[in-house]
């Protein structure tokens, strides 16, 4: 039976069998069945208003005392509460405030009380919240108490790389299921070389960090501080088993130091990550530049802004110009021996303003021998074009395989000190009305570079006229 027992008679007989029982909760119940919920209730109804889950009507000020009438029952309570959060979110509803307090409670001595139940005071008390799985709650909801998370996180870290800690005591570590997260911006990221360090780890989001720099320091990068500057690189949540091969990985302590950074997204907030900082001097590399980043290995090849206007307006069948893919919605088949040697995605892509007149002519066998897009550069004029950052190899590729009518090379303004080009037929075509499902695909580009469906159908009549 879950009571309080008068402090002043008390029968410490039944305090430890509340304690027991407690216990057992939180090891037997799963929150499956009905019944479960019903002692959820109870639990929650045995709360008091300071937050404690106390048995005994009011304190015993002895240390002894309230460690094992107040703090443990409050450790077994919360974590018994905690564990059914994680089986169901509808746990916490309408019940935020409480729940908060009861975090803050547990927080009270740093989980250093000893009692007559705990040998190792520490490892025996985290045992209670890793019965709960305390890493998952705390990955939704370590808003609720920022002090008991920092708490948590605390002893993790300290006993984690306690070398002399017992098989016992790493099982129990181990089990608390906390993860790190790790902002990463050089070999690691997706496509890299070490990413397969990362395969078992959960992605996050792109990201971010300010007031940083990255340099290009022989086959892998580096960051160093430097105001005003950013590094875009992949944010990933990792175990600690891989927290420590990516150590490894960075000679941390050596040649980087692990730090802690904000990093930024554009879509989920802020995120607290660790991240390597280079050692060593940087004075005789080069930095990559942000419209270069994130990092890759072929970062420092020539790079060239490839202005389209027709098909390659849509970045899914420019992309299959590169990787030699088919696009079976656009008529597109597999062709291995289009493949380019260099099939990484452009780095920067936006729409942009050409400024001479489109227009549609000749004969295309692959769009049922109807006209495609051609730009009469002898006439001004203001048609829609995707820039894409690519490669001078990527580019040379395009080009050859758009074929003989597309390599007059017009020469754009310099876009953010890159050189702009694109290509067109040297003599101006015959007219003809471009193909049904061709202008399909140019309305489908045309709705990437933000158009409406309606501007975009308009910019074609215009156009084809």
């Amino acid at each position: 039976m879950l009571e309080k027992i008068d402090c002043r008679n008390v029968d410490f007989k039944k305090v430890d069998k509340i304690n027991e029982m407690l216990y057992e909760w939180l090891h037997n119940i799963d929150f499956s069945k009905k019944e479960d919920e019903v002692v959820l209730e109870r639990i929650i109804n045995y709360q008091d208003s300071d937050g404690y889950f106390k048995i005994l009507t009011d304190f015993v000020y002895d240390r002894d005392y309230d460690s094992y009438s107040c703090l443990y029952p409050t450790y077994l309570c919360t974590a018994i509460w905690i564990k059914a959060i994680n089986k169901n979110s509808r746990f916490l509803y309408g019940k935020e405030k409480e729940l908060s307090k009861a975090l803050e409670a547990c927080t009270i001595r740093g989980l250093s009380d000893p009692t007559k139940y705990l040998e190792d005071k520490y490892i025996e008390n985290l045992k209670i919240f890793s019965e709960a799985n305390i890493g998952l709650f705390l990955s939704n909801y370590s808003y609720l108490s920022s002090s008991f998370t920092e708490m948590i996180i605390e002893h993790y870290n300290y006993y984690s790389f306690n070398a002399s800690l017992n098989a016992d005591a790493q099982y129990i570590i181990s089990k608390l299921g906390i993860y790190y997260n790790v902002f990463v911006y050089g070999t690691l990221l997706k496509g890299e070389r070490n990413h397969s360090l990362l395969k078992d780890s959960e992605f996050v989001s792109k990201g971010f960090i300010k007031d940083y720099a990255i340099y290009d320091l022989g086959t892998y990068p580096g960051i160093k501080k430097e105001k005003g500057k950013i590094v875009k690189g992949e944010i990933y949540k990792v175990d600690l088993n891989t927290l420590n091969k990516l150590d490894i990985l960075e000679s941390n302590g050596r040649l980087y130091n692990r730090i802690e950074v904000d990093a930024l997204t554009n879509e989920s907030g802020k995120f607290k990550c660790f991240t390597y900082y280079y050692n060593g001097s940087v004075s005789d590399k080069k930095e990559i530049p942000y419209l270069l980043q994130p990092y890759s290995s072929c970062w420092n090849e020539e790079h060239i802004w490839y202005v389209s206007y027709g098909s390659n307006l849509c970045k899914d069948r420019f992309m299959c110009y590169l990787t030699g893919e088919g696009l079976d919605k656009y008529g597109l088949s597999k062709n291995i021996n289009r493949k380019c040697s260099n099939i990484t995605p452009p780095k920067q892509e936006f729409t942009i303003e050409i400024p001479y007149k489109l227009y549609f002519g000749g004969s295309s066998i692959i769009w049922n021998n109807k006209g495609t897009a051609y730009l009469d550069y002898n006439k001004k004029g203001k048609t829609i074009g995707k820039a894409y950052l690519i490669t001078k190899d990527q580019y040379e590729h395009v080009k050859r395989y758009e074929g003989r009518n597309y390599q007059y090379e017009i020469r754009l303004s310099p876009i953010m000190n890159f050189k702009a080009v694109t290509f067109t037929s040297e003599t101006t075509k015959e007219l003809n009305v471009p193909d049904e499902l061709y202008k399909k695909v140019l309305i489908d580009g045309l709705l990437e570079c933000h158009l409406t469906s309606t501007e975009a159908t308009e910019y074609l009549d215009e156009n084809i006229r």
